[in-house]
């Protein structure tokens, strides 16, 4: 990307790493080095008119979520 001058990276983050659930403090902490690391690559990046973001989606119920709990 660099050499061409240009490109975009989409990182995917987590709306638990602004939220406070019990047990999950791995989960908050790698998702907030993410979007923090996303930030850093912005602004090193920029002079390269590389685009860097972050999507941080919330709680998504899929199916075979009530089983999560059972996994542990």
């Amino acid at each position: 990307m660099k050499t061409v001058n240009q490109g975009a990276i989409v990182n995917i983050g987590s709306s638990k790493a602004f939220m406070n659930e019990p047990d999950m403090e791995a989960y908050a902490a790698a998702k907030g080095g993410i979007i923090s690391m996303t930030l850093s690559m912005a602004a090193s990046l920029k002079r390269y008119n590389i685009q860097v973001n972050c999507i941080s989606p919330g709680y998504i119920e899929t199916s075979g979520y009530e089983r999560l709990s059972t996994l542990k």
